[in-house]
């Protein structure tokens, strides 16, 4: 079943349909998205629709990569600790 949601571009209202099953899910999105555009909107006035969507776009794809970085960090920090304290069950022979 295909479903539309609604997003303001330079004050046209842009119809997107989509396949998301979790109308929650669905609607944290677009929000997300439509807040980007707002945002882009807001720093750029008198650019062209595209270039106000390019511009939430690659804010959206900074701030992915980001958080991609920070869950890398986090994720070998974890694998880490656990090491150290594998070690430390270890004992002293198996350093040796």
């Amino acid at each position: 079943m295909s479903l539309a949601a609604e997003i303001l571009l330079k004050g046209q209202k842009v119809v997107l349909k989509h396949n998301m099953t979790d109308p929650h899910e669905a609607e944290r999105i677009i929000t997300l998205a439509a807040n980007k555009i707002r945002e882009a909107e807001s720093r750029a006035p008198q650019a062209a629709s595209h270039q106000i969507a390019l511009l939430a776009l690659i804010e959206l794809a900074s701030e992915y990569l980001m958080a991609k970085d920070r869950t890398a960090a986090y994720q070998q920090k974890i694998q880490d600790k656990s090491q150290a304290i594998a070690d430390l069950f270890a004992g002293p022979s198996a350093n040796a």
